[in-house]
């Protein structure tokens, strides 16, 4: 796989590491249909992106020609980064695909809930896992949200863009490229400078603080038939002195977020973002205070990890198109096509999951041309501010 940098060069066709023969006879995976028509290139290998390449692809089912739509990432897996290392708070659908409803509640010590007249506090039965539960109470989150298994896939993308070049085992063809969307993440802005380095539009990302460490664990006492209940998700920032939150996912797991991290420029690939190992013994720390083992049994961790969250200064994610005089026209003059259209859809924060959908169908209106289905005229972005980005 090649870094990002490398990549980007690669599509663009300004490095010379290679000799790329023309393209041959279309490749064996690409639809007959879409072959040599409008061609759209997503860059990133998250939920924002697929979601994008899912519902245009969805959008263009009853068209002739389609359009081929290529997903783009550096990383040699999908979800390297926030999108697979998330709680996955999605829509409850355990017949369809395997997740489970969630029970979501912030916990209080009994004395700061009993002074709070009128309020949910108690109406919640804490887990038995949680350690002390009689000196504590409950109450519902005000949202209904549903945790899940977290996602991993370790499918390949496909390296595609203006020029894209396509590589199929020791051969290699131009694919022309028409859209270009950068859902890239925290990356977003670092692609935008590699494919347009004179464009004078820029995307504020927090590319040092928008980190977050986090632990997937054994879930203490687990038993197979506890999946047939809804997974638990306890907010435990008014009872310990840190945020944390608590998840138990299916299949005997629980995920602990929301520690942060110290602050640490990001790198260039998400396959080079790890855990900070004090930041892991204070959690270590923290689970053993919240929670309550049985005899016989340990804290276990299968799997610690850190992402940075897509966080940008207006505080809100930035879906638009971007007007090509912006993007200063020299910047096209490398790759002997018709300058294709620019697109952003990045900035998500925390909630890329959760938004990931809706953000992915209106790229796809967007990219088709039709109006999008919701107004997102605040969803833009401002080229001539400097401020540094907005935390959620």
């Amino acid at each position: 796989m090649f870094s990002l940098r490398t990549l980007l060069q690669l599509l663009l066709g300004s490095a010379p590491v290679m000799d790329v023969p023309s393209p041959p006879e279309p490749h064996r995976a690409m639809s007959k249909a879409c072959v040599g028509n409008n061609h759209t290139i997503i860059i990133g290998g998250g939920v924002i992106s697929l979601s994008t390449a899912y519902y245009l692809a969805l959008a263009q089912r009853e068209l002739e020609p389609k359009t081929c739509i290529y997903v783009v990432d550096s990383s040699p897996k999908l979800f390297a980064a926030a999108s697979g290392h998330a709680t996955a708070a999605v829509s409850d659908g355990r017949k369809e695909y395997g997740f489970s409803g969630v029970n979501a509640s912030e916990v209080v010590f009994k004395e700061d809930a009993e002074s709070q007249l009128g309020s949910q506090w108690g109406h919640v039965k804490l887990p038995k896992w949680f350690k002390g539960s009689d000196q504590y109470m409950a109450k519902p989150e005000p949202y209904n949200v549903a945790a899940a298994r977290r996602v991993e896939n370790d499918a390949q993308a496909t390296p595609a863009v203006p020029s894209v070049i396509m590589q199929q085992g020791s051969q290699y063809y131009t694919v022309p490229a028409h859209n270009i969307v950068i859902a890239a993440g925290p990356w977003s802005q670092r692609v935008l400078a590699t494919l347009y380095p004179e464009a004078t539009v820029k995307l504020f990302m927090d590319t040092t603080h928008s980190a977050g460490n986090h632990l997937v664990i054994k879930t203490p006492g687990y038993k197979p038939i506890d999946d047939e209940q809804n997974c638990e998700q306890l907010f435990l920032d008014k009872v310990l002195d840190h945020p944390l939150d608590i998840s138990t996912l299916l299949g005997g797991t629980m995920y602990i977020g929301s520690y942060g991290a110290e602050p640490e420029e990001l790198p260039e690939n998400a396959i080079d973002v790890h855990a900070q190992p004090k930041a892991v013994e204070a959690i270590k720390r923290l689970c053993l205070r919240a929670l309550e083992f049985p005899k016989g049994e340990e804290l276990e961790i299968v799997q610690a990890g850190r992402c940075y969250r897509p966080e940008v200064k207006q505080g809100h994610p930035i879906i638009a198109e971007v007007p090509i005089s912006l993007l200063n026209a020299s910047a096209s003059s490398r790759t002997g096509h018709i300058h294709p259209r620019l697109f952003f859809n990045t900035g998500h924060g925390p909630y890329g999951i959760t938004q990931g959908p809706g953000s992915g169908k209106v790229m796809s209106e967007l990219i088709m041309g039709v109006q999008p289905s919701v107004n997102i005229s605040g969803l833009g972005y401002d080229g001539n501010e400097k401020e540094p980005a907005k935390h959620y």
